[in-house]
C-alpha cells in the first residue's frame, strides 16, 4: 500500500480552507473525503500516559531503561506502549494516543540537567541503539501498517532547562556532527521513526523550531518520511519568549520553509497565523501542501482511512496486564546498578529495617502515567515476612506566628490559640530547603494556593506547578512562590499585608523518627531509603542546583552508620548524586529509577539474591559538580564532559556496575589488525562464569586513539556492546560487531564524517575505565586534508576556537567574538597570494591580528564598515592560519 500515495490524492482533493484545519495538533474532520476528527500528541517516555484516570503499565525512567543496556528488552518495551496506546485509540473513539512525543534522545551530557531522567544517557551510540530499538517495538512489525508514530524529541541541542525558551546554544560542527545528531540518526535511518519534535531552545542563533537542520539533515540526509511538529506552544513562545520573529505569520512561514509540518500549540492560533502568511505572501499553498501530505502520509499508515488494521484487535484487558506487568518486572531487574557490595548481598533469610520516605513511595514523574499496580519494597517486604521495621523518617514541625498556630479541622485549615492543639505537620526534607508538609490524620499534602491561602491537597503531589512545596530556612517559611505567610483574620495570606510579628514560622517538635532510628538493635541489617522526588529539584524547567543529598536523609544515615549498623543503601533517583564520606561507608549501594510499578518487587529480589543485579551506568557520576563547566557550555571537548573527554572527577565510570559474582574475561581476538573505511569488524573474548548464580555480564569495547597533536579525538568511545547471560560455571564466546563507521570524525574541511589514518587501542572490559583486555589495530583512513586559503574561505569552518559564540544574523551565520578571542585553521597554504575577506559587524572600532608562519598583520575592523581584506602571502608550506581579535565582533562565516 503506497501510504504517500494515498496522502497526496488527499491533499489534492483539500481545499486551501481544509489544509489550514490540519496544521495543528487539532486535526479537524473533513468528512467528505473521510478524513477524521484527530489529535496528535501525547506522553509514552515510559509508558502511556493519561493524568486523569486510566492506570497503564509503567516501566522505569528512560535512564533506567538505558541502564539495561538491552535492545531486545526495549524493543519489548516499546511493543507494549504500542499495543496500550492502540487500547486507548479505540477508546477514544479513534480521535488520539497514537502519535505520543516519545522516546527522548537528548544527551545527558551534564549531571545537572532538570530533564536527566527523560534520557538515555550520555553517549550517543548507546542511546541511538537502545532508542532504536524502543521505536522499533512502538511502531510495530506490520508490513503494511504502523502501530504507533513514534517522536523522537527534542532535536536538538536540548540540556538545559534554564533560559531554554528564550536562548541559543552555540555548538561547534564537531560536537554537533559527532555526538548530538549522533543519537538522533537511528532513530530515522534505522527505526524509521514517523515523525519528530523540535526543541524551544536555539542552536547557534536559530530558534529549534525554525533550525535549517530539520529540512537539511533529517529530511533529506536521514531520509525522514513523515511529519516534524514543533515543541508544546513553541509557536508562541517563539514570539511572547524568544523574540526570533515579530508576528506569528513571520514564525509559521519561517518553521514551514525549514521543514516543520505541524504546530503544537492553539488552533486558532495556529490557523490565524497561516492564514494571515498565506495573505502576506509569505508562504504559498504548496507549502502547506508538502506540509498536509507529510501528516496525511503518516495518519495513513496508521490506519486512519480504512475500516481496521491487524492492530485494532488488542482486548482491553491487556491494558495495564499481568502480562505487560511480567516484563516490567523483567525490564526492571536488569536497569537496577549495584554501585557496591562489600560481602553483605545478597542477603540471607534475615528481616531487615527499612529507614526513609521512599522505603514505602511510589513516586510519579511528569511523564510518568498512573500505574497499574503500586508495589513498593515495604509492602513486598510485610507481605513476605522479610520487614523487622518500618520507620519513615520523617520531622514534626507546627506552623506558627507566636499567638495563633495552624489546624486541621473536619479537613480544613485554620488556626487555634492552643499550641497543643496545633497540627504537627509531617515535614518531607527533599533537599535544597524543599519541604513537602503532610497532614498526619487525613495523609493530605498542605498547599498555597494562587490567593496565598492555605488549604489540604491530594495524598499525591503530582502537578505542573507543585504548590505543595515550601522552602524552610532557619526557620522561616515561604511558599512555592517565595511569598512569607502570615495569620490575619484566621486567613493566611502573603507577606506584605501585616507586619513582622505576623509571619508564620516553623517551631520544629520532638524528634521521634530520630529517636526510633538510634534505638534501633545493634547487629540489625538496615536499609536506607535516599534519593529524590522526581517532581521537586530537577524536571522540567527546573536544572539542579545542587547534586548534593538531602540533609534529612544524611542526618539518618549518619546516626545509623554511627551505632555501627551494617548499613544497605538503597538509592531511588532520577539522577547521580554526588557521594559524601558517609555514603561512602556503607557496606552496600543499590541504585534504581523512579517510574517503575515493579519496582518494590526487584528491590527485594535483588537484596535477597533472587535476582542478580545487571544494570550498568549510561552516565558518568562525578565526585564534584562544582568542577564541572557551566551548564551551558556544550562543546565537550572544549569544557570535558562525559566519560568521551572527562578523566578526573570520577566517581562512577560511565558502563559501570557490579553483580553478585565476576564473570573472568578471556582470550580477545580481533579479526583484522588493519580497519577499512565502511566496513565491518568483529572482535572476539571469551567469558566464563566461575560461580554458582547465573549472570548476566554486559561486554563492553571502548576505542581509544592515538593521540595527534591537533586533532583531538575523544579518550574513549563505545564502539560495541552485547549482553549476554551466563550460566552457573558456563563459558561463551562473545562476538561484538564493530562497524568502522563509529570510529570516524567530523572533518570540518572536507565537511563529512572521515575515517583517521592512525593507531587504535580497542579494550574489552566491565565499564569504560576497566580494559581488561585490548589490542591494537591500524585504521587505513585518510589523513587530515590541508586546507588552501581562499579569498571566500568560510570562517566558520575553523579546528579551534577561543571565547566564540555561534550565532547567526538574518539568516547568515557567523561567531560573536569576543575581546581577545581567536580562531585556527590548521595547515592552512596558498599557492600565490591571497585576499582573504573577512565580513564582520562591531559597533566599536577595534582591531584583528591574522597570522600565519612568518606573517602577521594587524587590520582595523570599523564600525562604520563591514569588510576587511588581508593579503596573505603565498605559502606553500602549510602552516596554521590564526584570526585574533581585540574587541567584541561579528563574524561571518
Amino acid at each position: 500500500m503506497d501510504h504517500r500515495k494515498i496522502a497526496s490524492k488527499l491533499t489534492e482533493q483539500l481545499t486551501l480552507e481544509e489544509k489550514i484545519t490540519l496544521m495543528s495538533t487539532h486535526q479537524s474532520a473533513i468528512e467528505r473525503l473521510g478524513i477524521p476528527e484527530y489529535h496528535i500528541g501525547g506522553e509514552a517516555a515510559h509508558g502511556v500516559v493519561d493524568r486523569n484516570n486510566i492506570k497503564t503499565s509503567s516501566f522505569p525512567l528512560p535512564i533506567g531503561l538505558s541502564q539495561t543496556w538491552n535492545t531486545t528488552l526495549l524493543m519489548e518495551v516499546g511493543q507494549i506502549i504500542g499495543v496500550e496506546s492502540r487500547i486507548l485509540y479505540n477508546l477514544s473513539g479513534k480521535k488520539s494516543w497514537l502519535t505520543p512525543w516519545a522516546p527522548t534522545i537528548d544527551m545527558a551530557r551534564d549531571p545537572r540537567w532538570g530533564r536527566n531522567e527523560e534520557s538515555y544517557g550520555e553517549d550517543p551510540y548507546l542511546a541511538g541503539t537502545l532508542s532504536s530499538g524502543f521505536i522499533t517495538g512502538l511502531q510495530g512489525q506490520d508490513e503494511q501498517f504502523v502501530q504507533v508514530a513514534a517522536a523522537p524529541k527534542h532535536f536538538y541541542g536540548n540540556n538545559n532547562e534554564y533560559l531554554r525558551e528564550n536562548s541559543s546554544n552555540s555548538i561547534d560542527e564537531r560536537s554537533k556532527f559527532e555526538y548530538f545528531l549522533k543519537a538522533f540518526e537511528p532513530a530515522f535511518r534505522e527505526a524509521k521513526a514517523q515523525s519528530m519534535m523540535t526543541a524551544y531552545n536555539g542552536i547557534n542563533g536559530y530558534a529549534g523550531m525554525q533550525n535549517p537542520d530539520v529540512k537539511k539533515i533529517v529530511k533529506k540526509k536521514w531520509g525522514m518520511d513523515g511529519f516534524v511538529v514543533s515543541d508544546g506552544g513553541a509557536l508562541s513562545l517563539n514570539i511572547e519568549e524568544y523574540g526570533y520573529h515579530k508576528d506569528y505569520a513571520s514564525a509559521v512561514s519561517d518553521s514551514l520553509k525549514q521543514g516543520i509540518d505541524c504546530f503544537v500549540d492553539d488552533k486558532n492560533l495556529v490557523e490565524a497565523a497561516v492564514k494571515t502568511a498565506l495573505e502576506k505572501g509569505l508562504i504559498t499553498e504548496n507549502d502547506l501542501d508538502s506540509a498536509v501530505t507529510n501528516i496525511l502520509t503518516v495518519r495513513s499508515r496508521l490506519g486512519h482511512f480504512v475500516e481496521e488494521t491487524v492492530y485494532d484487535h488488542y482486548p482491553f484487558e491487556l491494558l495495564g496486564s499481568d502480562a505487560h506487568h511480567t516484563v516490567v518486572k523483567k525490564v526492571t531487574d536488569e536497569s537496577v546498578v549495584l554501585l557496591k557490595n562489600e560481602d553483605v548481598l545478597p542477603l540471607g533469610k534475615q528481616q531487615i529495617t527499612v529507614v526513609g520516605m521512599l522505603g514505602n513511595a511510589q513516586l510519579r514523574d511528569w511523564y510518568g502515567g498512573i500505574p497499574s499496580k503500586q508495589h513498593t519494597l515495604v509492602s513486598r517486604l510485610k507481605e513476605s515476612g522479610n520487614l523487622s521495621e518500618y520507620i519513615e523518617g520523617h520531622q514534626q514541625l507546627i506552623l506558627t506566628n507566636g499567638i495563633q498556630h495552624i489546624v486541621v479541622r473536619d479537613g480544613k485549615v485554620t488556626t487555634t490559640a492552643k499550641e497543643e492543639e496545633a497540627t504537627k505537620w509531617l515535614a518531607e526534607d527533599w533537599g535544597q530547603q524543599a519541604y513537602l508538609l503532610r497532614d498526619p490524620e487525613t495523609k493530605c499534602y498542605l498547599i498555597s494556593n494562587d490567593d496565598g491561602q492555605l488549604t489540604l491537597n491530594k495524598r499525591e503531589v503530582y502537578d505542573w506547578f507543585i504548590k505543595e512545596r515550601f522552602n524552610i530556612t532557619r526557620n522561616q517559611l515561604t511558599d512555592w512562590q517565595g511569598r512569607e505567610l502570615v495569620i490575619s483574620n484566621n486567613c493566611l495570606l502573603w507577606c506584605g499585608k501585616k507586619g513582622a510579628d505576623d509571619l508564620v514560622t516553623v517551631k520544629w517538635q520532638e524528634d521521634l523518627e530520630l529517636a526510633k532510628v538510634r534505638g534501633i538493635d545493634k547487629g540489625s541489617r538496615v536499609v536506607m531509603m535516599m534519593g529524590n522526588h522526581p517532581m521537586l529539584n530537577g524536571r522540567e524547567c527546573e536544572d539542579r542546583t545542587s547534586m548534593q543529598f538531602p540533609k534529612r536523609q544524611l542526618e539518618l544515615l549518619t546516626n545509623l552508620v554511627a551505632h555501627q549498623h551494617e548499613v544497605i543503601i538503597v538509592l531511588v533517583s532520577s539522577y547521580p548524586y554526588e557521594m559524601p564520606d558517609v555514603v561512602l561507608k556503607a557496606a552496600a549501594i543499590v541504585y534504581a529509577n523512579h517510574g517503575s510499578q515493579a519496582l518494590g518487587d526487584t528491590l527485594q529480589d535483588i537484596l535477597y539474591g533472587k535476582i542478580n543485579p545487571s544494570g550498568r551506568l549510561s552516565q558518568t557520576w562525578v565526585n564534584d559538580s562544582t568542577l564541572l563547566p557551566d551548564i551551558r557550555q556544550y562543546d565537550i571537548r572544549k569544557y570535558p564532559r562525559t566519560y568521551h573527554y572527562l578523566s578526573e572527577n570520577v566517581l562512577y565510570p560511565f558502563g559501570y556496575g557490579l553483580s553478585y559474582g565476576d564473570a573472568i574475561y578471556t582470550d580477545m581476538i580481533v579479526d583484522s589488525d588493519v580497519w577499512e573505511e565502511h566496513e565491518e569488524y568483529h572482535v572476539r573474548v571469551n567469558i566464563s562464569n566461575p560461580t554458582g548464580k547465573s549472570i548476566k555480564e554486559t561486554v563492553q569495547c571502548y576505542a581509544s586513539f592515538e593521540k595527534n597533536s591537533k586533532l583531538e579525538l575523544p579518550k574513549k568511545k563505545l564502539v560495541g556492546f552485547v549482553k549476554e547471560e551466563l550460566q552457573p560455571y558456563s563459558e561463551k564466546e562473545i562476538v561484538i560487531p564493530i562497524h568502522t563507521d563509529l570510529l570516524t570524525y567530523w572533518d570540518v574541511v572536507y565537511q563529512d564524517y572521515r575515517l583517521p589514518a592512525t593507531t587504535v587501542k580497542l579494550s574489552i572490559g566491565k565499564n569504560s575505565q576497566d580494559g581488561l583486555l585490548w589490542k591494537k589495530i591500524r585504521l587505513s583512513g585518510k589523513n587530515r586534508i590541508s586546507r588552501e586559503i581562499s579569498e571566500e574561505m568560510s570562517l566558520l569552518k575553523h579546528d579551534e576556537y577561543y571565547q566564540g559564540i555561534y550565532e547567526q544574523e538574518n539568516g547568515q551565520d557567523g561567531m560573536l567574538m569576543e575581546k581577545n578571542s581567536w580562531i585556527i585553521f590548521f595547515d592552512a597554504f596558498c599557492y600565490e597570494d591571497i585576499s582573504l575577506r573577512i565580513r564582520y559587524k562591531t559597533f566599536a572600532d577595534t582591531f584583528c591580528s591574522v597570522s600565519i608562519g612568518e606573517f602577521q598583520q594587524k587590520v582595523p575592523l570599523l564600525k562604520h564598515n563591514d569588510e576587511a581584506i588581508v593579503v596573505i602571502p603565498k605559502q606553500q608550506i602549510p602552516k596554521d592560519l590564526k584570526i585574533e581579535v581585540t574587541g567584541s565582533v561579528f563574524i561571518y562565516g
